[in-house]
C-alpha cells in the first residue's frame, strides 16, 4: 500500500495533517489528505456531527473501502511506527 519510494513524503503528509486546524481555512468545512500509489489515503476534515472540529481518518483501497478514524494520539503512533518501519528497512538496504 505505500512503496518504499514514497515513505518520506508520506511521513511528511502525516506531518502537516497532524496540524489541521479550522484556523488554517476561512471555510467552515474542509479536507485535506494524502493517498498512496496503493490507495491509502489519509484524511482530515471536519466533523459534521460536531462542528468546529476536525477528524482524521485512514482509508484503504478501492474496492473495500476500510475506513479507521484515528485520535490525534493514534495518528502520532501510527506515524512513528511508519518512521520505525523506514528505519528498518534503511538498515537492510545498507546492511547494518
Amino acid at each position: 500500500m505505500v512503496d518504499y519510494d514514497e515513505l518520506d513524503s508520506f511521513l511528511s503528509g502525516i506531518d502537516y495533517i497532524s496540524k489541521a486546524n479550522p484556523s488554517m481555512t476561512p471555510l467552515p468545512e474542509y479536507d485535506m489528505g494524502y493517498t498512496t500509489a496503493g490507495w491509502l489515503r489519509l484524511v482530515v476534515y471536519t466533523s459534521i456531527k460536531r462542528p468546529g472540529t476536525t477528524q482524521t481518518a485512514l482509508q484503504s483501497g478501492h474496492a473495500n473501502r476500510t475506513r479507521i478514524v484515528l485520535s490525534l494520539d493514534q495518528l502520532a503512533e501510527f506515524q512513528n511506527l511508519i518512521q520505525q518501519a523506514k528505519t528498518k528497512l534503511d538498515s537492510l538496504r545498507s546492511g547494518k
